[in-house]
């Protein structure tokens, strides 16, 4: 854990100590109430990350048993020619009420299960406080060119993947745990509706509340920042299960966890967390915008559309770094004298954002628009130069 730091420091990011974490200075809690509070060390973390999965398959084999036995009844009356009003509409929705109630279900207990480790202090611990608009506009901004990277990353550990697996062909079994795989199929079985909930929304929620709420908080308060954030963000894509996946997590899970360290509010990483998942649902709709696939690994194209979206990862970063929030009432006051002793009812946390962080992340994006524009273009121009779908076919017949 980093030592106080004077609370002017712009080039040291505050990391909060344990006690830090427990106070809500910002929603009126008094600092008696989250004093005691201790946070969520390595063993209990592990813990919620067993748990976290074991109430998804836990709840996943319970709702898959009652909807095949609905299933089986369905069948039984039809087969001794009963008329089920809807019977078809039943049957054919079985699999969105499981999917639904598979993630509705997990991200309820989820929140309770929170409330209960966290009490009245809940919403104080995670820190839930009204937005900034320019953080929610960095955001905004950071999840394409984020997307752009994950979905490289995982083509590249994928092609490494399947070579192991043409080594260790026992190792295929593994491929029916890859959620990315399973994510793309369900496209085209279940609502769009449905498909943003239980991808976009759900996980949001539920998998922030125990990877940043819980875990996250809790190993940067007892290891300090740096261990703190890279444990928890290998947790986070540990949980993944399926290696390329996890792969291509990991990056997203430090950005997610640098971004509610430095904004100390639990709603960013929700919202990079929907957007980033939302992206990934609607990816072949974009595609299909453009003309075809923005990221190719054999395109020409390539090397730049990653180094541009990296050059706007790290300038969004800078300026979110930045514009972090900050101790600010009285220079001579330490981190620990503000949060644990009298001056806590004082003190304030505020953002405040300087002119080289809006040039970097600004400078950074004109360069990273740039190399979109010149990729969707050259898309653009590839398909035009394919014949019409069904030309070679209608080239190749006779003339009557």
């Amino acid at each position: 854990m980093l030592r106080p730091t004077n609370l002017d420091s712009s080039r040291t990011p505050i990391v909060m100590s344990q006690a830090a974490f427990t106070l809500g200075e910002t929603q009126g809690t008094s600092p008696e109430k989250g004093a005691n509070l201790i946070l969520a060390g390595p063993l209990e973390s592990l813990g919620w990350m067993v748990g976290f999965w074991t109430l998804h398959i836990a709840l996943s084999v319970f709702l898959g048993a009652s909807l095949f036995i609905v299933r089986e009844i369905l069948g039984e009356l039809a087969r001794n020619g009963q008329a089920i009003p809807f019977g078809d509409e039943i049957a054919d929705s079985l699999f969105s009420v499981l999917l639904i109630g598979e993630m509705v279900g997990v991200t309820l207990l989820t929140m309770l299960m929170v409330w209960l480790r966290y009490g009245r202090v809940t919403l104080s611990v995670l820190e839930f406080r009204p937005m900034s608009l320019l953080h929610v506009l960095a955001i905004g901004l950071l999840v394409f060119p984020v997307g752009i990277v994950a979905q490289v990353v995982y083509q590249l550990a994928s092609s490494a993947w399947q070579m192991v697996v043409e080594k260790f062909p026992l190792l295929e079994f593994v491929d029916a745990v890859n959620s990315v795989e399973q994510a793309s199929m369900l496209v085209d079985q279940v609502p769009f509706a449905v498909l943003i909930l239980c991808i976009a929304v759900c996980p949001a929620i539920c998998e922030e509340l125990v990877f940043r709420g819980v875990i996250g908080k809790g190993l940067v308060s007892h290891w300090g920042w740096l261990a703190g954030v890279v444990v928890s963000a290998c947790m986070f894509a540990a949980m993944h299960l399926h290696p390329a996946h996890v792969i291509a997590v990991l990056p997203v899970g430090i950005c997610i966890q640098l971004i509610y360290m430095w904004s100390r509010n639990f709603w960013l990483p929700m919202l990079l967390h929907f957007a980033n998942n939302f992206w990934a649902c609607t990816g072949e709709a974009l595609e299909g915008a453009v003309g075809g696939s923005l990221v190719d690994l054999d395109s020409s194209y390539i090397v730049g559309l990653v180094g541009s979206s990296l050059v706007a990862i790290v300038g969004l970063m800078f300026f979110l770094y930045a514009s972090r929030y900050r101790l600010d009432d009285s220079p001579d006051v330490t981190i620990e004298q503000a949060t644990t002793g009298p001056e806590a009812a004082r003190v304030r946390w505020t953002s405040r954002p300087d002119l080289a962080a809006f040039v970097v992340a600004g400078s950074t994006l004109v360069v990273f628009a740039g190399f979109v524009a010149a990729t969707a273009s050259e898309i653009e121009g590839a398909g035009a130069q394919l014949p019409p779908v069904g030309a070679e076919q209608q080239m190749a017949e006779p003339e009557e």
